[in-house]
């Protein structure tokens, strides 16, 4: 059977919901970031959910910011603007950003148009299993990208939702708190490498409905940022 790599990776300040949803001015499309992006194409897209951040921590974090500040004797503890204030702060995630794809560009550059679809159709599937097996990772945005030169891939961002919090919010948008009380116990950067190894295994089940294995490729050393270049084809162009 043939085989193809699968790509996950995340990161806090990788996100451009703008690019992310093809809501670009002409010039901005024109502009070297954005040039790989086949507009034709864009039609193709899937778009999972379209959600601002403002209204994902309005509906997650405004009855709780309610109760906190109504506790509060002191003006100076109330927070009138609870996403500014996990901007600011270093111990809590303002939200999350998952890549995901199936493959490089140079498995996509002899396959057809409609098996690119099947595979954006998988990555689809994927994205809306994950919001079911991690209830506390609240995805607000999610687009498959099929308008590129480059492998099928997706773009989702998440806000995680901890509760049971003593100081503070009763509930506060916190990675690693929301994944252990989902049940993952693992400590320190080990939590995320079970969260990742697990996730790819499902993208394997996606990946095995479309007729292929998955290609083991090392990945330990790769930048996040690189590695989602290579899924869309640019990050040779760059090493030249």
């Amino acid at each position: 059977m043939a085989e193809m790599s699968i790509s996950f990776t995340t990161g806090t300040g990788m996100t451009n919901l703008r690019h992310n949803n093809r809501e670009l001015t002409e010039k901005e499309f024109n502009e070297p970031a954005h040039k790989h992006i086949k507009r034709d194409l864009s039609q193709n897209n899937i778009v999972i959910k379209q959600e601002s951040l403002d209204e994902v921590y309005e509906r997650e974090f405004g009855e709780a910011l309610k109760k906190y500040n109504a506790k509060q004797k002191r003006k100076d503890r109330i927070i009138t603007d609870y996403k500014n204030h996990v901007y600011h702060s270093k111990s809590l995630d303002l939200q999350r950003e998952f890549i995901v794809g199936l493959g490089k560009k140079s498995d996509w550059d002899n396959l057809s148009p409609e098996m690119k679809q099947q595979a954006g159709e998988k990555i689809a599937e994927y994205i809306q299993e994950f919001e079911v097996r991690h209830p506390q990772l609240k995805i607000f945005n999610a687009v498959v990208h099929l308008d590129e030169a480059g492998a099928p891939h997706a773009h989702f961002n998440v806000v995680p939702v901890a509760t049971g919090y003593k100081k503070g919010l009763e509930k506060q948008p916190s990675f690693t708190k929301a994944l252990y009380q989902e049940g993952n116990h693992t400590k320190g950067r080990g939590q995320y490498r079970e969260f990742r190894k697990e996730e790819v295994a499902k993208l394997e089940e996606k990946l095995k409905e479309l007729g292929y294995d998955r290609k083991l490729v090392g990945t330990n050393n790769i930048k996040d940022m690189h590695e989602y270049k290579e899924i869309v084809g640019q990050a040779n162009k760059e090493l030249d």
